[in-house]
């Protein structure tokens, strides 16, 4: 699967799912993230994220690498965390 997602980063986690409060949300376990070598046109590795759903559909995303990371790192530095701090 090479079509990646969206990602869209917000900082700020209150109301920053505000647009879905009257939604009907669901939540399905295990959260499965993975690593995809290749996993984009150009080549380069992935992240895909996903996990089934109550319904037995399964939930799937992917980004590149390059943006999770970049993501991670500007959460890290939200919360000044190093490597390894507890969150």
């Amino acid at each position: 699967m090479t079509e990646t997602t969206t990602l869209e980063l917000r900082l700020e986690g209150e109301g920053a799912l505000a647009d879905w409060v009257d939604r009907e949300m669901v939540s399905g376990e295990p959260l499965i993230i993975c690593a995809l070598s290749g996993g984009m046109e150009s080549g380069l590795p992935s992240v895909a994220l996903a996990c089934e759903l109550p319904d037995g559909k399964v939930f799937f995303a992917q980004t590149s690498l390059r943006l999770f990371l970049a993501a991670a790192d500007a959460l890290r530095a939200r919360y000044e965390l190093g490597v390894g701090d507890e969150a």
